[in-house]
Order: C-alpha cells, then structure tokens, then sequence
C-alpha cells in the first residue's frame, strides 16, 4: 500500500523512461464505477471510508463537472487537499443525503 511503496509511485519513480501505463486493480475499480454512473448526473453522495479508490474516484467526478458531496467533514478536507484547487469548488459538505 502507500506505507509499502506510495501505491507504485517508487517504482515509477525509479523507472520513470517506461512507456506503458501501470494499471492497478484500484485504477479499475474507478474506471468501472465511473461507468456505472448515468450521463446527466450531476451530484454524487460519497459515503463510507475514505480510501484511494473513494479519493481517485472524487477526483475523477470532480474533473467532469461533478459535484461531490461528502457527508464527513473530515473527508472533504483530505478530498480538497488531493483536488486541484480550480476543481475544489465541486467538492460540497452534504448534511442531507439527496444529491440528484
């Protein structure tokens, strides 16, 4: 995990002349729910444990005009510190749980 090896960033890191893109099951576990979620959609409620799929997945939601709600306070915050800043503005607390 991160504490390992930074999720594979050593070995990028090391072999940074590679030409393949390195694809881990987290990568394709975000690309699968990104699929999943209907065109149109506008808001996305992120609840639960925040983990590197659950913040890849922001991130992601957040690059496409997506707005995220987060239901824990101190989730949003580590969410805005991993978002660029011109795309924290989609980045929402949610005290209800009725995003569209």
């Amino acid at each position: 995990g991160e504490e390992l090896n930074g999720n594979g960033e050593l070995y990028i890191k090391k072999h940074r002349k590679l030409r393949i893109k390195l694809v881990d099951g987290s990568s394709l576990a975000v690309a699968i729910v990104l699929k999943s979620i209907p065109k149109g959609t506008s808001q996305v409620l992120l609840c639960g444990k925040l983990n590197k799929v659950a913040s890849a997945l922001a991130k992601a939601l957040c690059q496409s005009g997506v707005q995220v709600c987060a239901a824990n306070e101190n989730d949003l915050e580590k969410l805005k510190e991993s978002v660029d800043s011109k795309f924290g503005r989609n980045l929402v607390h949610s005290t209800s749980y009725s995003p569209k």
